[in-house]
């Protein structure tokens, strides 16, 4: 009697055992946490179409005299400091100009970014400061005698921007790795171009100069 109570006691604990684990087996498992890896470090080629101007200006119009219309190509290289907020540098070298400038672009920017979802698309600010040349070039219309080849101005601004971007994802592009963007950057506001000019008209009235652009390029992200 004793050993049959003692069977039944094992019988039982062993039944306990075999129901328990076949519990934990139909427990679902926990997929593992999907973290996202921000790339970096990267860098890229831009195409800008700047306008320099003294008090007026016209995107693709010709007809305003005071501004001169500026293509040119520039560097990019960036970091992430965080998925929401890079920091790039950017150089800027000026190649065809339609009247007056010939321009050169050294900035740092602090970039703010906004990504909206999975749709690839963000919206980002640009905030930073520039060092700007210009130098007088003698297009279309001549520009004044005493300023062709020499600097006109020179020194730091404050820089400011805003652009879109959408990372190009798809066919041999699965990796994710390039971006492409369209933005528009101011990069002077009323400088003053004394003693200097670059334009051949009253040096009382236009004697500050400003500077902005629309930018096109495609960064590849390490």
């Amino acid at each position: 009697m004793k050993n049959i109570r003692l069977y039944m006691i094992w019988l039982s604990c062993f039944i306990s055992f075999l129901t328990a684990g076949d519990y934990i087996q139909k427990i679902p498992s926990t997929p593992p946490l999907k973290i996202e890896q921000t790339k970096s470090w990267y860098s890229g080629v831009v195409f800008f179409y700047n306008n320099t101007f003294v008090d007026d200006y016209a995107w693709f119009d010709k007809s305003v005299q005071n501004q001169d219309e500026i293509a040119g190509v520039g560097l990019i290289g960036g970091y992430n400091l965080s998925s929401k907020c890079p920091i790039e540098g950017r150089v800027y070298k000026s190649f065809l100009m339609l009247d007056y400038a010939d321009i050169v672009d050294v900035s740092v920017f602090l970039k703010p970014t906004y990504k909206f979802d999975d749709s690839g698309f963000s919206l980002y600010g640009l905030i930073g400061v520039g060092y700007v040349s210009v130098e007088g070039e003698n297009g279309k219309t001549p520009a004044a005698d005493e300023v062709i080849g020499k600097t006109i101005i020179e020194g730091m601004n404050f820089q400011y921007g805003i652009g879109v971007s959408y990372k190009l994802d798809g066919g041999m592009l699965e990796s994710n790795r390039w971006s492409v963007f369209v933005e528009y950057i101011s990069y002077m506001r009323d400088k003053s171009m004394k003693p200097t000019r670059l334009y051949d008209y009253n040096p009382n009235k236009y004697d500050e100069l400003s500077m902005n652009g629309l930018n096109l390029g495609i960064l590849y992200h390490f």
